[in-house]
């Protein structure tokens, strides 16, 4: 039977095999604070680690969750198969406008955003619609409707 510590050895294994081939992308994770701000993921782990290749396919993600690293895997944690469908239109799409940062916000509507820092701005990147708004904007928008804010488990 696999004790704790074997399970995380293997996890590590497979996190180091993703990225003998291939660079990580760091994507920081962020929360919202009093339905109002964003604000850095506090622990040991606030970012993901997303293997994407040339093509914007991703190969292997790494997500932290409260600072501990929750899952990893080669398919994007997520049961829409929109999401998945629209995933690497996504990447293609955020990388064209040369993103200094990458961020992740489970509190926006679970897994269907991505944001991303381009000249001191936040955009917020809606994957199944295939829509970006500046956060500020994003807000306005979507602020009050049903999904909008989950609050994380």
């Amino acid at each position: 039977m696999p004790t704790e510590k074997n399970m995380i050895e293997e996890q590590l294994n497979e996190i180091k095999n993703f990225g003998k081939s291939i660079n990580p992308t760091y994507v920081l994770n962020l929360i919202i604070n009093n339905n109002n701000n964003l604000q850095l993921e506090s622990g040991r782990l606030p970012f993901n680690l997303f293997y994407i290749n040339k093509k914007n396919k991703g190969l292997g993600y790494v997500f932290s969750i409260n600072g501990e690293c929750s899952f990893n895997s080669s398919n994007y944690p997520t049961f829409s198969r929109d999401i998945v469908k629209n995933l690497q239109i996504a990447f293609k799409n955020i990388k064209k406008k040369q993103p200094k940062y990458l961020l992740f916000c489970r509190d926006l509507e679970g897994m269907n955003t991505l944001l991303y820092v381009k000249d001191n701005d936040i955009y917020v990147y809606r994957i199944i619609q295939k829509e970006e708004y500046l956060l500020s904007e994003y807000f306005e928008k979507f602020r009050g409707q049903r999904r909008w804010y989950m609050p994380a488990f």
